[in-house]
């Protein structure tokens, strides 16, 4: 996939325009919120059991604070999912918080991207790498 309009720089974040202000401490830092990184479309086991303990997360993420989500490898399939939890829980997480997804990954997997998701930041893979070892208080779901 080759960098269009939707595909930013991590260092675009911060500088295009104020995200989170009530998040913000005084340094401008993001100081409250997890932010929570979905590797696969499954949690533990590529297998149903383990797509519904994803499940259980998406709808406990949906009620806890976070400040930001980042999809990479397998997870952005959940950009395609038509599980009403999973697509209600994305939805909401592009007007409330930072969602970031692996732009080749939405390649490797041939996500197509719709307008429900516009708001959603592309990075590559050295921006994601970037993105997640400068994050605060990271949850990895695997």
């Amino acid at each position: 996939m080759k960098r269009d309009e939707r595909t930013i720089k991590a260092s675009d974040i911060a500088e295009g325009f104020e995200l989170f202000p009530e998040l913000e401490s005084a340094d401008g830092i993001v100081s409250e919120g997890k932010t929570v990184i979905i590797k696969h479309d499954y949690y533990s086991s590529d297998s149903d059991h383990g797509r519904d303990l994803l499940h259980s997360f998406i709808r406990a993420l949906s009620q806890t604070k976070i400040s930001a989500l980042i999809l990479i490898d397998s997870g952005v399939r959940l950009l395609s999912s038509d599980d009403e939890d999973t697509v209600f829980f994305l939805r909401r997480s592009c007007e409330y918080r930072i969602v970031t997804a692996c732009s080749s990954s939405i390649s490797e997997y041939g996500i197509d991207l719709t307008d429900d998701y516009k708001d959603i930041f592309l990075l590559d893979n050295d921006e994601i790498a970037e993105t997640i070892l400068s994050s605060r208080d990271a949850v990895i779901i695997e």
